[in-house]
């Protein structure tokens, strides 16, 4: 039979068998197709056409077996808020194989939710249909903000129930990345001693996610720095959406530099800089203020599993590892200098700028504003007021009450926040420095404030939205799944029918903790 996909192969089968164990997913009881991103396959040139939804039913529930897919579930180790495990991998996932898209890049089909493997420890291998739908919104939601991320390909039920507090709906997730390659995997090696794999697998990530990188002695120096320069990028625009990972253990960590495993992660709603959504984080561990000084301390422990493969000179290596680690600080500083002052509508930051926006941050924490409305209300006071004049700006008042938003400047199609910023906490002194800073670009107000809601989202997948769509999706509707994939493919423009998914909770909505999937 030939494969319906598109150069379906499974290129880490070229590795030795120490990189994975042959698992096969435990077939569903009855199979039902619930989401299918023919976006996303089409993109990507993934499926023939005469594709049913009972064949992908079968095929993404692991049911029936791809043809020419020889599913593995990948070995790995990982820093587990802090406590080394030397041995994690893949207890509920199987990787199906991989694939080279039109633009000539590879990416993996992996099923999460699948059964037991060689990994599972005493787990069931399985996954509710809860973080199924959730890991579904949220990393297209995050492709959507041009962030890099893991992609959803499609969900699937199992008919069958899985049982953690309560029994629950199954169902797998089947998610498209350009690898499943985590600092974890570095470290299962170096654990071992085993520097062999060690450096099949460094050669192996390189030509996967850098194949500018010359395969020399240089290798895992280099190869450390474009990791950590990709990381600094990446914490950055987590940063810039108030996205909080809650689960940035070494195994979580993709050498790629996207987001990957979304667990117990959350979108803040209200400003809090220590914020934590985990509820298995209870010292606060990966709180949204120290994800990056979590990505770097995981990057440290990506240096030393590379410093395994030193053979002279261990010493000097060890120091130029060290030296590159400690360059993210600066790298995130300016990756978040330039993301934030775009969110405030400054387009060419000068160092200078940073001072100005911790003081919006503090207001905003201060006065325990939403993170993502507070943006798109600022951006208003651009349109709101469209003008050059320093002076006529400075009279504006200096309550905001509450405001109209323009998606692209047409008041006509404008809609209500239903959101204020309040007077006090600092608001007046940051509000004239603010419009001094942007007047200073001698742009066009109207112009900078299209700029700000570029990139500032409107919409994005609140707890208290995807707890509702978890709770009638378990009682069989599908319809606000349905709503939100739509509204989340477009987070920055404006949708007046869709009004409601853009406002903050109200106390009674509030979702304190996230849980993870397994």
């Amino acid at each position: 039979m030939t494969s319906k996909f598109f150069n379906l192969e499974n290129s880490y089968l070229s590795l030795s068998n120490q990189f994975y164990a042959h698992s096969a997913p435990t077939p569903a009881s009855q199979p039902k197709l619930l989401a299918w991103n023919e976006a996303l396959a089409k993109d990507f040139g993934l499926l023939q056409s005469n594709f049913s939804d009972k064949e992908k039913a079968l095929y993404f529930t692991g049911s029936d077996i791809i043809p020419g897919s020889t599913p593995v579930s990948l070995a790995y180790a990982g820093h587990q808020f802090g406590r080394f495990v030397a041995t994690l991998g893949d207890g509920r996932a199987h990787l199906l194989g991989d694939f080279i898209s039109p633009d000539g890049k590879r990416y993996d089909i992996q099923l999460k939710g699948s059964g037991i493997t060689p990994f599972s420890r005493n787990g069931d291998g399985k996954s509710a249909l809860g973080p199924v739908l959730r890991e579904y919104l949220v990393s297209e939601a995050m492709h959507a903000m041009g962030i890099p991320t893991t992609r959803a390909l499609a969900a699937a039920s199992t008919g069958e129930f899985v049982f953690r507090d309560t029994p629950k709906p199954g169902a797998v997730f089947t998610r498209v990345a350009p690898s499943h390659i985590r600092v974890g995997t570095f470290e299962y090696f170096a654990a071992r001693g085993d520097t062999d794999s060690l450096q099949k697998l460094l050669l192996f990530a390189a030509a996967r996610h850098f194949p500018e990188l010359p395969a020399n002695p240089t290798l895992p120096l280099a190869f450390l720095q474009a990791v950590v320069r990709q990381q600094a990028d990446l914490i950055a625009q987590w940063m810039s959406v108030g996205f909080i990972h809650g689960v940035m253990n070494t195994d979580n960590t993709a050498v790629g530099g996207f987001t990957i495993d979304f667990g117990p992660c959350a979108f803040m709603d209200e400003y809090n800089s220590n914020k934590v959504f985990s509820f298995i984080d209870k010292q606060g561990r990966y709180a949204y203020s120290r994800q990056p000084l979590m990505a770097q301390w995981n990057l440290a422990r990506l240096a030393q599993a590379l410093l395994c493969l030193s053979q002279e000179n261990t010493n000097e290596v060890a120091t130029l590892c060290e030296q590159e680690v400690q360059k993210f600080s600066e790298l995130y500083e300016a990756a978040w200098l330039k993301r934030m002052a775009a969110k405030i509508g400054i387009m060419s930051p000068i160092s200078e700028d940073a001072a100005l926006i911790k003081q919006w941050l503090s207001f905003v924490e201060n006065g325990s504003l939403d993170f993502t409305l507070s943006f798109r209300v600022l951006a208003n006071m651009l349109f709101s007021n469209n003008t050059t004049d320093g002076a006529a700006i400075a009279e504006t008042a200096a309550t905001i009450g509450t405001l109209e938003t323009s998606g692209a400047g047409n008041k006509n199609d404008s809609h209500d926040l239903c959101y204020s910023l309040p007077q006090n906490n600092g608001w007046h002194d940051f509000r004239q420095k603010w419009y001094h800073r942007v007047l200073k670009q001698n742009l066009p107000l109207a112009a900078i404030a299209e700029k700000m809601n570029s990139v500032n989202p409107l919409y994005i997948p609140r707890n208290h939205i995807l707890e509702a769509v978890i709770s009638e999706a378990t009682e069989g509707n599908f319809s606000l799944f349905q709503t939100m994939q739509e509204i989340l493919l477009t987070p920055y423009n404006e949708k007046p029918q869709y009004l409601k998914f853009s406002q903050a909770p109200t106390p009674q909505q509030r979702v304190l903790n996230t849980f993870c999937g397994t």
